[in-house]
């Protein structure tokens, strides 16, 4: 790691219009005293303040909770983002994964960083192993509910030199072995609950019902959603800068169109799950009777 002051220097060569300041440490948060450091520099030297940079990072969630201190530095000085790895919304999923974290320190970490005014970046891993449909169903409504501001979801992607790939590759898990395809986005191996497909699918459902509240008449649309929690919040009104927003909407506009391509089949599998189960229903119900489909088994032939 820099040091504190190797930091400073470098945030001192920086364009003065820059409007934001992005530290590339792949766990930022690792060493909070570090970064209490940085932060009281930061403010020393005078680069902190509504004519100087934003800041941006990437961290953990226990980290923040550890040391509410460092983090009311950092929202003093500017910090306006922080990208966390929530990974799944299942203490088994995260046990499994080594994650160390538990669901009671993500959500006091949004509450905390929500409070300073700070912006979270999220994202959840689609398809952990042993996760079924119905608990992979349950993951963006979880998002929703706890305030992420931007999520990404990701489908589970065994990295080569991982534990995870050489179990995958050892059960015959990986149905794809070409690195082209490796990307993040698309699904390239199985689970013992779900199929590439599935994965897939369920993707795109997240993505539909975390921006546009799917076909899920609960969850209100991401936009009303954001606007209203960002205007309720003065310590948010630094989003609609001149210096931000438009930026903002220069560069956003263009991709939002990878992100419909990304959400239209999420919306059209949730409308087929629709039509199936209300089909389901009424079978049911016309030979209840006969005891074709059996009530209990009802959500099992949804499923599949």
């Amino acid at each position: 790691m820099k040091s504190p002051e190797r930091v400073l220097k470098e945030i001192s060569t920086m364009k003065r219009d820059v409007r934001w300041t992005a530290f590339q440490d792949s766990e930022f948060t690792a060493n909070m005293g570090r970064i209490g450091k940085i932060f009281d520099l930061i403010h020393e030297y005078g680069y902190d303040g509504s004519r100087n940079p934003w800041y941006s990072a990437q961290g953990r969630v226990d980290d923040i909770v550890r040391r509410p201190d460092i983090l009311k530095k950092m929202a003093d000085s500017g910090f306006k983002m922080l990208f966390i790895g929530i990974e799944s919304i299942y203490q088994k999923s995260l046990d499994r994964i080594g994650k160390r974290i538990k669901l009671s320190q993500i959500k006091k970490a949004v509450e905390m960083l929500h409070d300073y005014g700070i912006s979270i970046f999220g994202s959840i891993i689609i398809g952990n192993i042993d996760e079924t449909w119905d608990e992979v169903m349950q993951t963006a409504e979880f998002a929703y509910r706890l305030g992420i501001d931007i999520m990404q979801f990701t489908p589970l992607t065994p990295l080569p030199a991982t534990k995870l790939y050489y179990e995958a590759h050892e059960k015959g898990w990986i149905k794809d072995y070409n690195y082209e395809h490796w990307n993040l986005c698309d699904p390239i191996m199985e689970t013992p609950n779900l199929s590439t497909e599935q994965i897939r699918d369920a993707v795109a459902m997240a993505y539909s019902r975390f921006y546009l509240g799917g076909r899920k008449k609960k969850i209100q649309q991401y936009i009303p959603r954001k606007a209203f929690e960002f205007f309720g919040n003065k310590k948010f009104w630094w989003f609609f800068n001149l210096k931000m927003f438009p930026g903002f909407m220069l560069y956003t506009v263009p991709n939002v169109s990878k992100l419909v391509e990304m959400i239209l089949p999420g919306q059209q599998r949730e409308k087929m799950m629709e039509a199936k189960v209300k089909d389901l229903k009424a079978t049911h119900a016309d030979t209840k009777n006969k005891n074709v489909i059996p009530q209990e088994n009802l959500e099992d032939l949804i499923i599949e």
